[in-house]
């Protein structure tokens, strides 16, 4: 088998990092979800109307302004820690406003809507650096890929065979700690997208934050450069359990496709 890095290397890129580079990691994460909230204001405004505009924007503040931290457990005393604790809080704050500001969209507007609001969103963000990520060698992916997870408080573990790294987060560090903490629906009512629809990856119910997967993941990526980048296989339905990102050396491999067809036919994704 042709590896690009050890079993050495491979696991040291599942622990999550310490000191500045932490934080750097974490700010990352949390300034995403502000620039998530602005582009979904514009996107509103252009399409819709400054009312409507406005209304987002306060589903977001509100939820932001609202929230309390979720149920969490194992949290120790070092210094460390209680910084990891403070921006893990901030992280999930934003987290849970996007929530709120596309539940607002969804059920106000409807799932196309909300699918335009979140190509708006993918369009001036993560698809506008696929070009660069598609350029690099895979063992640069793989280490920015799993240094962008490590912002948003993943835990994780990556595999690697000739094809691919596959990064198994258990949980995830958005939707899934979400849902493992019992912060969703939760206090701000998230939504469920019932439909079945490209962004519910024709299956629908759907939680409201893993929309955007099919979405940036799957829709854009395909229609740019024919398969999915990478493949993000959530669980199915409302519950937690293990999210896999497979992400191909070559990231044009069409064995994406397979991937993709798998989380539209039965059994978990």
């Amino acid at each position: 088998m042709v590896r690009l890095l050890t079993d050495d290397e491979l696991a040291a890129l599942g622990r999550p990092p310490v000191g500045e580079a932490a934080e750097r990691a974490w700010q990352r994460g949390i300034d995403g979800y502000a620039v998530w909230r602005e582009l979904t204001v514009a996107y509103l405004t252009d399409a819709i109307g400054s009312e409507a505009g406005d209304a987002a924007d306060a589903a977001y503040a509100t939820a932001y302004d609202e929230w309390t931290p979720w149920p969490t457990s194992g949290d120790g005393d070092d210094e460390h820690t209680a910084v990891a604790r403070r921006y893990r809080d901030e992280h999930d704050r934003g987290l849970d406003a996007v929530c709120a500001q596309i539940t607002y969209v969804y059920r106000t507007h409807g799932v196309d809507v909300l699918e335009q609001s979140i190509r708006a969103v993918g369009e001036q963000t993560l698809l506008a650096w696929m070009p660069k990520d598609l350029e690099r060698p895979p063992e640069v992916r793989i280490r920015t890929w799993a240094a962008m997870l490590h912002g948003n408080f993943a835990e994780f573990t990556i595999a690697e065979d000739d094809e691919r790294f596959v990064i198994t987060q258990d949980p995830c560090g958005s939707c899934g700690r979400q849902l493992e903490c019992g912060a969703f629906p939760g206090p701000f009512d998230h939504a469920t997208v019932s439909e079945v629809h490209p962004i519910t990856f024709d299956r629908g119910d759907v939680p409201i934050y893993r929309t955007h997967v099919a979405a940036m993941h799957f829709l854009m990526p395909t229609e740019r450069i024919g398969v999915p980048w990478p493949v993000v296989a959530c669980p199915r339905g409302t519950v937690p359990g293990p999210c896999r990102v497979t992400l191909y050396k070559d990231p044009r491999n069409p064995a994406a496709h397979r991937d993709a067809d798998q989380l539209r036919g039965a059994g978990d994704a």
